[in-house]
Parts: structure tokens; sequence; C-alpha cells
């Protein structure tokens, strides 16, 4: 499976004069649609405008995780990502919290000054109405789309990426996946536009390689393993169904088949039977 791994990359975009940072996958186009054996995954780049040194959004509408809390609900695994992978990979992993829904305006992580007091923080942005200095953070601002609406349909049903209430859509995951089962094909929907390709997991087997190569009387017999034992005793078989007509046809071939007429003794003329014979050997001239 080729793994979807989000990177943060400098791309030539701006907006407003404002230089533009893309996390995610960020080459593929639109989206990008990973298949692998049992799973399809669809996840979208996101742009932000690109690094803000000491600053965040002057906002109550915000949530966020402080290193050394309990790492629960949408922040869970960014302890990990800190202590384990380090700074960098936790920014990757504060970022994808906020593409979790289109309702992100902006993140924030902590800034230098605040890495060396030895704390760190991931702060998501439901609105930034307006900026102010922040000495602890350095913020993210998000750009347009904003949106990663996606829908599936397979023979299993319809899997989506969001909710609809009252006409109002609100992406609910990064990503959607979708189960895959072999050679069942997945039509997919992104931002309401159509993939005319049918997706899904189409496995090629190799054909069986033949035991022999040639026609070898003793590969065959020897060395083509199930095959050369169903051989054996075929042959035997045929051996034996022609020994068996053979020594029947030995002893059974001077038998007449028909049956022998039983002996009867001869029986005495009659009186007038004696007579005709008598009669018919008289010689008249």
């Amino acid at each position: 499976m080729h793994r979807i791994i989000a990177t943060l990359c400098l791309v030539s975009i701006f907006s407003k004069g404002e230089a533009a940072v893309c996390f995610g996958p960020c080459d593929h186009g639109a989206y990008q649609s990973t298949v692998s054996s049992t799973m399809l995954v669809v996840e979208c780049p996101r742009f932000y405008v690109a690094r803000q040194a000491n600053t965040g959004c002057q906002t109550s509408m915000k949530a966020e995780w402080v290193l050394g809390n309990p790492a629960v609900n949408q922040f869970e695994g960014l302890d990990t990502a800190y202590t384990d992978l380090g700074r960098a990979e936790a920014e990757l992993a504060c970022e994808r919290v906020c593409a979790g829904t289109n309702s992100c305006e902006a993140f924030a992580v902590s800034s230098d000054a605040h890495v060396a007091e030895q704390k760190w923080q991931c702060t998501v942005y439901y609105a930034c109405p307006s900026k102010q200095y922040n000495e602890h953070l350095d913020l993210f601002e998000r750009m347009e789309p904003k949106t990663c609406f996606a829908k599936a349909t397979s023979h299993a049903g319809v899997f989506v990426n969001y909710l609809e209430t009252n006409g109002i859509v609100s992406q609910t995951t990064r990503t959607l996946n979708v189960p895959l089962q072999k050679f069942f094909d997945v039509h997919l929907t992104v931002n309401g536009q159509t993939n005319e390709t049918t997706l899904g997991y189409r496995p090629y087997r190799s054909p069986r390689d033949l035991p022999c190569q040639q026609l070898d009387s003793r590969c065959l017999f020897l060395e083509a393993g199930g095959y050369s034992a169903l051989l054996f005793a075929l042959f035997l078989f045929i051996v034996g169904f022609n020994s068996c007509t053979l020594w029947v046809s030995l002893t059974k071939g001077g038998a007449t088949d028909a049956a022998k007429r039983p002996d009867r003794p001869l029986r005495k003329p009659s009186a007038n039977r004696r007579r005709k014979l008598v009669r018919s050997s008289e010689m008249y001239f």
C-alpha cells in the first residue's frame, strides 16, 4: 500500500501577496485516492498562509492541547507524536486536527521561545476575526478551499466524511476510508466532482508454473508432486484393467456360450411308424 504521509512543503502559491504552505498530499491535484488490498483512502491537500511567528487569533472559539495533559478526543496521539517523533511531526499532527473539519480557520503551535521553556502546545481556532501578538505561538491561517467532502458508493453502501444537517454540511474526518473487497468497484465524488474512473482492488493472479516444462516421463511420474501421484494411479488402473481383460479372454475363450442339448434316449417306433417304414421300403415292378 502506498502510505499517505502528511508532508509540509513550500509551494509557489500567493494569496494577497502572502506565501502559502501545503500540508497533506500536495502533488496529487485536488485530492489523492489511494487503493490497497483492503481500503480506499481519500485525502485532500490543505493550504495555509506561511508561518506567522509570535502570532495567534483573538477569539474564544478554540481548542488547545498542552504538553503534559491527556491527549484525548481530536488531540489523541499528539503526546506520542511530540515525545517519540519530535517537534516537526507534532506540528503535522496538530495540522491534521485542524484538517478534520471545514470549520477550522487556523491552527497554532509553540514558538521557538516556548519550546525553549520545555513546553509545547497545539491550538485549533474555529474563528479568527483578528490576530494578535503571542510570544508563545506561531500561526498558520487556513486558505480556501477548506472543504474536502468525499462520498464513495460501493456494493456495501454509501460512505461519506461529512454530516448534513438542515442544509449545512460539516466535515467530520480528514480522510474518507472505504473498505474494499476484491473485484468490487467504488464510485467516488469529492467536493461535487465525480471521478470518472471506477476504483477498486483487482488483484492479478499469476498462472501456475508447469511442473514439467517438457514431456519428460521421468519428471511427470517422479517430480511433479500431486500430478505424479495422479498419473501413477491412472497408469496402475490401466495396467490392472488390461490384465483383467486378458485373463478373462484366456480362461473363458474355449467355452461355448450356447447351452448343450440334453441327451435323450431313442424312442421305440410305434406300429404305425413301422408300417410306414415297411411300405416305403417295398419295391413295385
